[in-house]
């Protein structure tokens, strides 16, 4: 566990790191995001909010793969079950719990998106 906790935060770290383009050819930062829709931000809140945004999705996206993923260990648990009530009681939590924690990144996300709406106006 904390050898993913190591990881995850390095990867945090390395998406903050890439924020900005870069060009090798000494093209000005205007020249550079032409392309891009929305073009390059000066407001550090912008880019601060987009960070945000987008650590933020990328974790829900992360605990909604691990919902369905126990979802589906959880089915497959209660099928295997072979009438035990005690593995049959311990593949519903797991699928109860892992249906919850869907229902907290979704409610999560909108509470998020929200804010940061608002904290952009």
């Amino acid at each position: 566990m904390k050898k993913l906790l190591i990881a995850l935060f390095f990867a945090v770290g390395l998406i903050f790191s890439i924020h900005s383009p870069v060009r090798a050819d000494n093209t000005s930062t205007e020249a550079a995001c032409q392309g891009l829709p929305g073009g390059c931000s000066t407001d550090p809140g912008t880019t601060v909010q987009n960070n945000v945004n987008f650590v933020i999705t990328l974790f829900s996206w992360i605990v909604g793969i691990a919902s369905v993923f126990m979802i589906i260990f959880g089915g497959f648990r209660f099928v295997t079950s072979g009438g035990d009530s005690g593995k049959v009681s311990s593949s519903r939590n797991t699928v109860l719990y892992a249906v919850i924690g869907l229902m907290v990144v979704a409610v999560a996300q909108i509470i998020v998106h929200f804010v940061l709406t608002k904290a952009s106006q």
